[in-house]
């Protein structure tokens, strides 16, 4: 039983040594996002004055030549807050103005068809004023619509890459998570059999202990066995022993010589 319980006692003294240290994942080198390209420009017209002062009744017109579709954004504020107000319209020469106003502030915006020849008019106008001048703060900004639609799709691609990047990265990411779990999963697997082969040594063990005690139990009962018996015939002996004295103790003893040798001729 010793050896077996050698062998047991290694098999789990190297089954609950302490795991071996995991090697560290290897390190992905970042990558950088691609380099964003250079946004088109938009060629846009702006005209502005900050302070055009209107004669009372005065109206002034200023034409923007728009050589293709564009966006036109506009806006105007008077300068004093006595609830001064200005006319403002705008639209293409000879045509319905697009967009009129009479206020002290406006913005908006617009699509102006162009083409060869189109020519925008802005008016302002100081119709509600008879005696005093009104001072006005205007902008005018056209952009051609086709250069906006190709700044929308550049920035359309450009948010498609970035998205895709992100996704990419988040995807090796998560290949990196996997190929760490999985380099677990391996020694965890291995400290798992070595738990088992454990056990099974364990149960070797326990058997063999059972085994022997079975065996000592049974040289018990026989040693058990032999002693009553020894101590029967001990006893018997004494018996014997004990009646051989009591009969000798017993017997007569003759008191002359001629009674000795008559004792001795009895039966």
């Amino acid at each position: 039983a010793a050896p077996a319980d050698s062998a047991g006692e290694a098999v789990a003294a190297a089954s609950f040594a302490p795991p071996p240290a995991l090697s560290p994942a290897p390190t992905r080198t970042a990558r950088q996002p691609p380099e964003l390209a250079a946004e088109p420009e938009v060629e846009a017209q702006r005209w502005a004055a900050t302070a055009l002062s209107l004669a009372p009744g005065a109206t002034f017109e200023v034409p923007i030549f728009v050589p293709e579709p564009s966006r036109c954004r506009y806006s105007f504020t008077v300068a004093a807050a006595d609830g001064s107000v200005v006319g403002f319209s705008i639209g293409l020469l000879g045509m319905k103005p697009q967009a009129t106003a009479r206020a002290a502030q406006h913005d908006g915006e617009i699509e102006v068809p162009g083409g060869v020849g189109g020519m925008l008019v802005v008016t302002l106008d100081n119709n509600n004023s008879m005696f005093s001048n009104t001072v006005v703060a205007c902008e005018v900004v056209t952009e051609p619509l086709s250069q906006l639609a190709a700044v929308s799709r550049f920035r359309e691609r450009q948010l498609l890459r970035h998205n895709l990047f992100q996704a990419q990265e988040e995807l090796a990411a998560q290949d990196d998570a996997l190929a760490a779990i999985a380099a677990e999963e391996v020694v965890l697997q291995d400290e798992l059999e070595k738990a088992q082969a454990a056990v099974e040594a364990a149960a070797q063990r326990i058997a063999a202990n059972s085994a022997r005690g079975s065996a000592v139990e049974t040289r018990k009962c026989e040693l058990q066995d032999e002693v009553r018996a020894l101590q029967a015939g001990v006893g018997k002996m004494l018996w014997e022993v004990l009646r051989a004295s009591w009969r000798k103790a017993l017997k007569p003893q003759p008191h002359s010589k001629a009674d000795a040798k008559m004792a001795t001729h009895e039966p």
